[in-house]
């Protein structure tokens, strides 16, 4: 008896190991780390897969690696990304419902390889939500739903401390996968529309017999967490601060419609983000993308970035501080962008921009701080409004050109003094001053009518269309910037006090020995582009004629 038990366990054994080597492999990389593949994987059971596979490696090798050794994983199957627990009662905080307790197999990633994990393949992989629930009759119900979604903090597990402006060494090196350089997303990834969610919250409703809690629960996925199914979800690769390219699938069932605020936050060796387009007949050449969320990019290493035609809404800060993001480019003539949110685009390398003809609306500080930026172009004939301080901080714009094709004027904010420091506010707040500030449109001169404090002069060409030039110099905002063509100046009349006498020639002698500072334009009184003695014999001979 004794025996048969031997040989019955050793079968067992056989089998169990012959199940690791069909479900999970690993093998040694050249760095001395290991790389895992699994081929089938059962709702939430990577980690048993990988450690298993792991152990048994080492037992065969005589080696001691662990999950934190991994530096390349392969996952086929199914793949429990977003674990949400709803037995322990109420739900207390859009967290609970984003991480649950953490029992998923992204969060089993996260915190075993983000320090060392380089490559992460998810080709094959089909993403799943754990909901744990009450069902009427008592018991626990659990439900494996395939949403095919990155949601939230799927791979970046911290808490929000909202660091706009610099990002702590502390948070990038706890809360990220700083490791990862390449990451490969399902094909199959796609983004739920408003009725889809709606269907998901009915469904769990009828599976949770506290009635209190059914209606907590469908307002949080219906309401409160809807950005959680657009296909990449809130902070899915924040702090990855090595990734350093990312492909966004194309999913002919529904499309990936948006990426999530602070997806791709703080990554700074990211310079590409690749937009996947459909080749089927009825979609060829759309992506699906009609959101960029609030600082999904902000804070990387982009250095362009090509949006597809089908993006409406690019929200607050979406791109900000990418300081080597020079190219922003919108795709297609028929780009259906409509909103820019504040600060969009600040603090960037770019030095050009061609605002599409839809554009509704360009939100405070959406320019600001790029220091490179010449060149600005406002396409189209619809309603727009500009917020305060759009191209605050651009001293390049003291030199370069703003092109505005609407023929109504955009509506922009006034410019005005503040109590606090004297600043100046307004769309236009800081370009140029009334004194040398200049600008060309069909041949007539246009003046700068304020001087923000401590702004440098300079010239700044505006065109408009011709036929509307009067309603913009009478337009709210735009008279800040633009004043009724002045006069050409009377020749002779170095001074600019309305006369031509000898006090004129004894300015232009102190010009020419360098005690004044007259406008080379005044004091060249033969327009031979010098000044010289000669002007001064011309502008005497001009005073003798009077």
């Amino acid at each position: 008896m004794k025996k048969k038990l031997y040989i019955t366990l050793a079968l067992c054994a056989f089998a169990h190991a012959f199940a690791w080597a069909q479900k999970a492999t690993v093998t040694a990389s050249e760095s001395g780390k290991i790389n895992v593949v699994v081929t089938s994987n059962a709702a939430n059971g990577l980690q048993s897969l990988v450690d298993g596979a792991i152990e048994n490696y080492n037992s065969a090798n005589g080696t001691s690696f662990a999950a934190a050794d991994v530096e390349s994983l392969k996952v086929g199957g199914n793949v429990v990304a977003l674990n949400v627990d709803f037995t322990k009662g109420a739900v207390s905080s859009i967290i609970d419902l984003i991480t649950g307790d953490n029992g998923d197999d992204a969060s089993y990633i996260w915190s075993k390889m983000r320090g060392t994990l380089k490559k992460l393949d998810l080709s094959s992989a089909t993403f799943n939500a754990h909901f744990a629930m009450k069902g009427s009759s008592g018991d626990t119900i659990r439900l494996n739903v395939p949403i095919n979604v990155l949601p939230p903090k799927a791979f970046w597990r911290g808490v929000d401390i909202d660091t706009d402006l610099a990002p702590t060494a502390c948070e990038r090196l706890k809360y990220g996968m700083s490791a990862l350089e390449e990451v490969v997303l399902p094909s199959s990834l796609i983004g739920f529309n408003k009725s889809t969610i709606q269907s998901l919250g009915t469904m769990l409703k009828g599976l949770i017999s506290d009635n209190a809690l059914a209606e907590q629960v469908v307002k949080y996925i219906t309401e409160d967490n809807a950005d959680a199914f657009l296909g990449i979800g809130d902070y899915a690769f924040a702090h990855a601060t090595s990734l350093k390219s990312v492909s966004i699938p194309y999913s002919a069932l529904t499309p990936v419609t948006g990426i999530g605020a602070k997806a791709f936050y703080n990554n700074k060796a990211l310079t590409s983000v690749k937009f996947e387009k459909s080749n089927t007949i009825f979609s060829k050449g759309k992506t699906g993308i009609k959101t960029i969320c609030s600082k999904a990019f902000a804070h990387s290493g982009l250095t362009e970035v090509n949006l597809p035609q089908e993006v409406d809404s690019i929200a607050e800060g979406a791109f900000q501080n990418c300081s080597k993001l020079d190219a922003v480019n919108f795709e297609g003539n028929a780009s259906a962008v409509r909103y820019i949110g504040n600060c969009a685009f600040m603090g960037t390398a770019i030095s050009g921009i061609e605002f599409p003809a839809k554009v509704e609306h360009i939100g405070e500080e959406a320019l600001r701080n790029c220091v490179s930026l010449s060149r600005v172009s406002i396409l189209g004939t619809d309603s727009l409004w500009m917020g305060e301080k759009v191209f605050y901080g651009t001293p390049a714009m003291n030199g370069g050109t703003l092109i505005c094709n609407r023929t109504t004027p955009p509506v922009a904010i006034a410019l005005k003094k503040k109590t606090l420091l004297g600043g100046y506010d307004g769309t236009f707040a800081g370009l140029g001053s009334s004194k040398t500030a200049t600008a060309v449109q069909h041949g007539t001169a246009i003046t700068n009518a304020e001087k923000p404090v401590n702004e440098t002069d300079g010239t700044l060409t505006i065109a408009v269309p011709e036929a509307a030039l009067t309603a913009y110099l009478a337009a709210d905002g735009w008279t800040d910037l633009l004043a009724e063509p002045a006069p050409a100046p009377t020749p002779g009349d170095v001074n600019d006090d309305g006369m031509v006498d000898v006090s004129d020639v004894t300015a232009l002698i102190n010009k020419i020995l360098g005690t004044a500072t007259f406008t080379d334009q005044a004091c060249d009184i033969n327009a031979d582009t010098k000044v010289d003695v000669s002007d001064v014999t011309a502008l005497i001979n001009i005073i003798l004629a009077n």
